[in-house]
């Protein structure tokens, strides 16, 4: 049987591809091994390499650990596109727990009802969604909340000039430290701690909850397999210079479940000659 569509594959995409057997952790912690000064991420022109993002992503992990997130246990992620959502989520992942992705936009009752139904103790926020959770903090049982803000993320001098930005629209920044409210910034310089066994494709990931419009949002249940998905069919072997795939295509994280692949590219070796 022949394919129309298969000539229009990239080298190195195959046409079927079989069962997954690795989870984002373990793709994370190859990339970081194979191209650490690979770019993972860039964020208004800053970048953080592989190397880079798998140390914070450790040091995170045994931060949450140290505060009680243990395999199956929720972590709420309330977080816009950023660095720091891709740290929290990589670092949930890799102690076993579930990361429940919750929508920017939520009103605060719709808040409460998706922590109160996914069961998460902790959540990371946006310094700017705090008076959303303030509003219902009552209503939900979180043991500790960690905070986090754009400029811990944005280069110079975007990161001096942005809380001008921030004060001028009228958004919330900062916070008033508490025994349940902690740092983000300050977890990321945690010591880095061996972690538990990495989670097996089966094992439960995220939590995604619907958007609600026929009814009350439900949580899709996505595991390791699932979310490694979008990451899987490569085959392409790495260059030898950089680690990175020839003319692959690259793998963009979604917008509300993050994933981090091997480093693959469209372009020339950025290290050639």
């Amino acid at each position: 049987m022949t394919f129309p569509w298969a000539p229009h594959y990239d080298p190195g995409v195959p046409l079927t591809v079989g069962p997954v057997t690795t989870s984002l952790p373990r793709l994370l912690l190859q990339a970081a091994e194979q191209s650490p000064q690979a770019p993972a991420l860039v964020f208004f022109g800053r970048t953080t390499t592989y190397g880079e993002l798998n140390t914070q992503t450790a040091s995170l992990a045994s931060a949450l650990e140290n505060l009680g997130l243990a395999p199956g246990e929720r972590l709420g992620i309330f977080l816009p596109n950023c660095p720091q959502l891709v740290m929290a989520y990589h670092a949930a992942l890799r102690l076993g727990a579930v990361a429940v992705m919750l929508n920017p936009l939520l009103s605060p009752k719709e808040l409460a009802h998706q922590l109160a139904d996914s069961g998460a103790q902790r959540l990371v926020l946006l310094d700017h969604f705090l008076p959303r959770l303030t509003e219902i903090r009552a209503q939900v049982d979180l043991t500790h909340v960690i905070i986090t803000g754009l400029t811990e993320a944005l280069p110079w001098p975007l990161s001096w000039l942005y809380p001008f930005k921030a004060r001028r629209d009228g958004l919330a920044t900062g916070f008033t430290p508490g025994p349940d409210r902690r740092s983000f910034r300050e977890l990321l310089k945690h010591p880095i701690r061996p972690a538990p066994p990495l989670p097996e494709p089966g094992d439960l990931a995220v939590l995604q909850y619907t958007g609600g419009t026929t009814g009350i949002p439900k949580a899709a249940r996505l595991t390791h397999g699932k979310t490694s998905w979008p990451t899987w069919p490569r085959s392409t072997p790495g260059c030898p210079r950089c680690g990175m795939a020839p003319n692959a295509s690259w793998a963009c994280s979604p917008f509300r479940t993050p994933s981090v692949s091997p480093p693959v590219s469209t372009g020339p070796c950025p290290r050639a000659p």
